[in-house]
């Protein structure tokens, strides 16, 4: 993942595994399990060109207080 930092993840460094990395100040990208099926696609409002991953609401609560500078307080 050149050009990203990874903030928070559910497995040690270099591993395919869910994560949340920065890609700049304002950016960050989610790696997670991808949705494909095209009823859950539709009703998520998933459009052309985008695609929709699951991560656990651990990881997504880890990687807010750690972009919200809250992290260990």
């Amino acid at each position: 993942m050149s050009g990203y930092i990874v903030i928070a993840g559910e497995c040690p460094p270099g591993k395919d595994c869910p994560k949340v990395a920065r890609a700049s100040a304002d950016r960050i990208v989610v790696v997670g399990e991808l949705i494909s099926d095209p009823a859950a696609l539709a009703a998520l409002g998933v459009g052309r060109g985008e695609a929709a991953v699951e991560i656990s609401e651990v990881l997504y609560r880890e990687a807010a207080d750690l972009l919200a500078g809250t992290a260990g307080a």
